[in-house]
């Protein structure tokens, strides 16, 4: 198996202890947004001690700048796919009370915002397939999109897309960074 790929698998092994730690302690929605940040902060990690180890590995061989993004990849691709499925386990299965927390939060935020007559016509002026409506019914609506929105099938979805795309970018910046400065004398 290559060393990335090690890499990565060890760094989501990380993350998902993290996140269970984090749940089992009580705080899983206070400590949200950090543990999405040790997310992004081990996904980078897995980009950058991937391509470091494959290129110490290799006795820092020259190669070409793509072959270097994709030892990159490798390590933040596979971390993906298994953060992602265990996100979505982790919200359909052991902590669903997040996403029930979201919707709420987001509904609080609606029904206080609809509750004025003006923000109503306002509302109504903007979308034109609610002039009709009554608040009940948009308030309504407004709940059936964000509970379809906020699930756990779209949530993997959203992290999959957004995490892939990331893997992309940090493994083309770790591959400059590390060509320009790290690996400028070998």
């Amino acid at each position: 198996m290559k060393v990335s790929i090690k890499v990565g698998l060890s760094l989501a092994a990380v993350w998902i202890a993290a996140k269970l730690f984090i749940y089992l302690s009580g705080y899983s929605i206070e400590w949200y947004n950090i543990s999405a940040l040790i997310n992004n902060f081990l996904l980078l990690s897995a980009v950058a001690i991937g391509l470091y180890l494959t290129k110490k590995q290799a006795g820092f061989e020259k190669v070409t700048f793509l072959e270097d993004v994709k030892s990159a990849i490798a390590g933040g691709v596979i971390y993906t796919v298994i953060v992602a499925s265990f996100s979505w386990y982790y919200l359909s299965s052991v902590d669903s009370s997040y996403l029930d927390y979201k919707i709420e939060e987001r509904m609080v935020l609606v029904e206080e915002e609809l509750s004025d007559d003006k923000n109503l016509t306002l509302f109504k002026e903007q979308n034109p397939d609610a002039e009709l409506k009554s608040r009940e019914q948009i308030v309504e609506e407004i709940r059936q999109t964000t509970v379809g929105i906020l699930n756990p099938k779209v949530q993997f979805v959203f992290l999959l897309m957004g995490f892939l795309l990331l893997s992309v970018i940090y493994a083309l910046f770790v591959t400059l960074l590390f060509r320009k400065i790290l690996f400028r004398g070998m």
